[in-house]
């Protein structure tokens, strides 16, 4: 598994799994990005007036629907490795955004008060989805596209809050925790398990 993980394959449908699994990231990122760089460069209007709106409603729709709306999904369908298809649709969801926003600069700043109401509200909502028992990616694929709107406009709350030195700090703390914790937290969470199954501490409900 060390070779296509050094190759930044693993996960990205011809292989599966790897040494630290939680790089399939990265191998979306990195494939995925080169895909909608490529129709950037090429394609620019088509891409962001046609080909990344039908990615990402297309690809959302069969992505949510997949596993009743729960979006960690890694199987692969039609020679297409889900996960993928996750990344592609992020980053063309991001750059559609992008767009949307620096065509529309002027507007968002001459609407302080009212993107700081949206922007804040959705970071409410997203919290809140986030701890309701229920899938939330799909309400969450909306709040974090308002949010991002806030963090856009210099003088929006939102973007004050986030320019927090700190948050560099913590930061770096997340992302050490997101590569490491497939082979160190998982491990011993189910090591865990078992002890607490063989002590009967847990009973089933």
């Amino acid at each position: 598994k060390s070779l296509p993980e050094a190759l930044m394959l693993q996960d990205c449908g011809i292989f599966f799994g790897g040494v630290n699994y939680p790089l399939w990231y990265l191998c979306a990122l990195l494939w995925g990005g080169a895909l909608c760089y490529s129709l950037l460069r090429c394609y620019k209007h088509k891409a962001l007036s046609l080909i990344f709106p039908l990615i990402i409603f297309t690809g959302y729709t069969y992505l949510f629907n997949y596993n009743n709306g729960n979006i960690q999904v890694w199987d692969v369908v039609g020679g297409i490795k889900l996960t993928m298809l996750r990344g592609i649709c992020g980053i063309s969801l991001g750059v559609v955004l992008g767009h949307f926003m620096e065509k529309k600069h002027d507007i968002i700043n001459n609407h302080n008060r009212f993107v700081d109401f949206i922007s804040i509200l959705s970071l409410i909502f997203f919290v809140v989805f986030l701890f309701a028992k229920t899938n939330y990616d799909n309400y969450g694929l909306i709040t974090v596209c308002f949010i991002l709107i806030g963090c856009f406009n210099s003088d929006s709350v939102i973007n004050k809050i986030t320019c927090w030195s700190g948050w560099t700090f913590l930061g770096t703390l997340s992302w050490e925790m997101l590569i490491c914790h497939g082979r160190i937290s998982i491990p011993l969470y189910e090591n865990l398990i078992d002890k607490l199954i063989s002590l009967n501490c847990i009973v089933e409900i």
